[in-house]
């Protein structure tokens, strides 16, 4: 299954959708900052994070609170099989 197959199912409004599918949006920059943290790519985390306006040393914990905020979030949500 694909991103875009994922997507459809998912009530997220369309500039978020972009994003994700790495086409252009509001979102995308912000997006990117995610991908480089997760993926250790250091030297683009510093270009991705300068480009949004945050400085590097907000990330850990900007990173841990959304974190927290997902397991609160799928842990009240009811499970589909």
């Amino acid at each position: 299954m694909q991103m875009v197959d994922v997507l459809v199912d998912i009530p997220v409004n369309d500039d978020m959708k972009k994003a994700l599918l790495g086409r252009p949006s509001r979102y995308r920059p912000i997006f990117e900052v995610v991908l480089d943290y997760e993926s250790g790519t250091w030297e683009q985390l510093a270009h991705s994070s300068r480009h949004v306006g945050l400085h590097e040393q907000y990330l850990p914990d900007l990173y841990l609170q959304s974190v927290r905020w997902v397991t609160a979030v799928l842990a009240d949500a009811p499970i589909q099989v």
